[in-house]
């Protein structure tokens, strides 16, 4: 009996965190089609205008861009594999530390390339979050247990 306890908390557990994962990832997909599109079509969006070095520091900042979107989809994707039992709890993901921008460079960027950098840092920032409260939980809580062995008791 307390193993079933167990693996419904478990599974209380992931139906609060599934519908805020599922709407991150849908975020952390849009950004990253908007952000591939930016990256095809440097004329469209005001790159080419730059003198060599920004299109450098643009190139290297846009590295940064994609990497921040696969940490946070790497991370999601092992949470997703957690919900569908193909991982185990106990080997819960944490996230990686932020590519941080070169913020002196952004000045020089095209308005879109900025914005797609800033939106890239909020997804990031409230994958963090999530993280970082995923984490401060445990995966099973005491008191629910008890209170599940309780209810069956009466």
């Amino acid at each position: 009996m307390p193993c079933d306890d167990i693996v419904m908390i478990e599974t209380d557990a992931a139906r609060i965190r599934r519908p805020l994962l599922a709407a991150l990832y849908t975020d952390a997909m849009l950004l990253a089609d908007d952000t591939r599109a930016h990256i095809e079509h440097p004329d469209e969006q005001g790159d080419g205008r730059l003198d060599p070095l920004g299109r450098v520091l643009l190139s290297c900042e846009q590295l940064r861009m994609t990497t921040r979107l696969m940490i946070v989809l790497a991370w999601l994707l092992a949470w997703r594999a957690i919900d569908a039992g193909e991982m185990d709890e106990n080997a819960r993901p944490r996230l990686e530390a932020m590519p941080l921008p070169d913020i002196a460079a952004l000045a020089g960027f095209p308005d879109q390339a900025r914005a797609l950098i800033d939106d890239g840092i909020a997804l990031y920032r409230r994958a963090a979050f999530l993280d970082e409260a995923m984490a401060r939980t445990p995966a099973v809580s005491p008191a629910l247990v008890m209170q599940r062995r309780l209810a069956a008791a009466l």
